[in-house]
């Protein structure tokens, strides 16, 4: 497991905010844990693409971004879970777990900038 999350991090390091300018998609990787993502503020660009690849490194937990997609995803724990969407507007916007994980559930939020 110790191995599987170094090597997430080292991932995380490549792929965060890393542009593809092919297809103009932008890669982040984030980690859930009790209580938090990390990181826990993205950024992108309003019309570009955003891959997201998430793993949880305690228990189930969720993701969603209510603006851009309309349902959550479920991280589980030790798995990489990836999906995309695409930031339709500029502004700030939160995402949340949508998965109970324990007292600190509610407070499990992060925030992603879309500029222009």
């Amino acid at each position: 497991m110790k191995k599987t999350i170094f090597f997430f991090f080292v991932f995380l390091v490549l792929v965060q905010g890393a542009f593809t300018e092919e297809e103009a998609v932008q890669e982040v990787a984030l980690i859930a844990k009790k209580w938090e993502y990390f990181p826990n503020t993205l950024t992108a660009k309003k019309g570009v693409t955003v891959k997201v690849y998430i793993t949880s490194i305690d228990v189930t937990h969720g993701i969603s971004f209510r603006e851009f997609e309309k349902s959550g995803r479920k991280v589980v724990k030790g798995k990489i879970t990836t999906f995309t969407f695409t930031p339709t507007k500029a502004g700030e916007y939160s995402f949340a777990c949508t998965n109970f994980c324990g007292a600190g559930h509610g407070e499990m939020k992060g925030k992603i900038i879309v500029e222009e």
